[in-house]
């Protein structure tokens, strides 16, 4: 029996995952309509849904930085807090860090790059497979060839190693230039992405609420962040308005007619308005669970307030700080006295 070459032993080792490989498995090749690719309706619709929520959820501890974004380093430090939080895909690209500035257009052509790059990939793995059983039928041949055959078989073991080692060669570089277009299309999309962010957020359309801020995400990387949240803001969201949204917005309303009632302290203020709330909604006569969720929790919004109000931040970000405040207070572990201190404190 012949004894292979030891580099060729290393090379057969690399391959033998290529077997598998067919053009049976190649993935058929979608057509699409002329033109540039674009997220579909119901796309825009499912990622702008998940970030309402999102944003609605966290938009105590992101809103007001983000109202004041002029940068990419403020954009990302703005979206930290949601790091490592449920969802965290949807806004992973803006807390990356990257120096690269890319077009619309260098984005699209490196995307398109990439396909050709994948479409390779998949070629070259379906000519590797062919060539390895070649090798692997003429390698069993020559252990069960008569003495008198070992010359024969010798030359054409050599012919097909000759062609596996061409075709896997071309394998390897098409891999290599996938991975490359790959990592640089990743880095393209977090710059393009955090650029178009920044700048629409300058504008100042888009930094009320959390609805408008996902119109404008939600397309992003085949969108401009203009152009989606032009899209989006004609489908109907069906998670808007987001409860937790609600909630702040009530507290920063309530925070904003402080100069009304001057002669109130800011504590009896928001008792005061808190009591003013419907216990039930007037179109069903359902429980308005706004009220609910205030009154019952009254202690821990206290205890927000007393908190924020020594903080020394700018009075626009006290409610911000009010909301986040009490969600850490409300979902704190209680005590025996915690519990009786806020069972005091509840409005009826």
């Amino acid at each position: 029996m012949l004894e292979l070459p030891s580099r060729l032993k290393v090379e057969l080792l690399a391959l033998r995952g290529v077997a598998k490989m067919s053009a049976d498995y190649l993935p058929e090749t979608p057509r699409r309509a002329p033109g540039r690719p674009t997220p579909d309706k119901d796309s825009l619709s499912g990622i702008r849904d998940d970030l309402v929520h999102l944003l609605s959820v966290w938009w105590a501890d992101i809103g007001w930085h983000l109202r004041h974004t002029k940068s990419r380093e403020e954009l990302r430090r703005a979206f930290e807090p949601l790091r490592g939080k449920n969802n965290n895909p949807l806004i992973e690209r803006f807390l990356r860090t990257t120096a690269l500035a890319t077009t619309g257009k260098e984005l699209r052509f490196t995307r398109k790059a990439l396909g050709k790059a994948v479409k390779r990939r998949y070629e070259a793995q379906s000519n590797c497979s062919d060539p390895l059983k070649m090798f692997r039928e003429a390698e069993t041949g020559m252990m069960q060839a008569r003495a008198g055959q070992l010359g024969k078989f010798r030359r054409e073991l050599l012919k097909r190693q000759s062609r596996l080692l061409e075709d896997s060669k071309e394998l390897r570089a098409a891999e290599e230039l996938e991975q490359t277009l790959e990592k640089q299309l990743s880095e393209q999309e977090v710059g393009f992405a955090q650029d178009q962010l920044v700048r629409i957020l300058g504008e100042g359309r888009c930094a009320c609420n959390p609805l408008r801020l996902a119109n404008a995400m939600a397309g992003l990387l085949f969108l401009t962040a203009r152009v989606s949240y032009n899209r989006c803001s004609k489908i109907k969201c069906t998670v808007w308005p987001n409860f937790d949204f609600q909630v702040f917005e009530k507290i920063e309303s309530i925070w904003n007619s402080r100069r009304r009632y001057h002669y109130l302290s800011i504590v009896e203020l928001y008792r005061q308005e808190i009591k003013k709330l419907p216990r039930t909604m007037r179109r069903n006569e359902a429980e308005n669970y706004l009220r609910t969720r205030l009154a019952e929790h009254f202690g821990s919004l206290k205890l927000a307030i007393e908190k924020s109000l020594e903080s020394g931040v700018d009075s626009e970000q006290i409610p911000f700080l009010i909301t986040s405040c009490f969600n850490e207070n409300r979902e704190a572990p209680s005590t025996a006295l915690s519990s009786t201190l806020a069972a005091s404190e509840r409005i009826d």
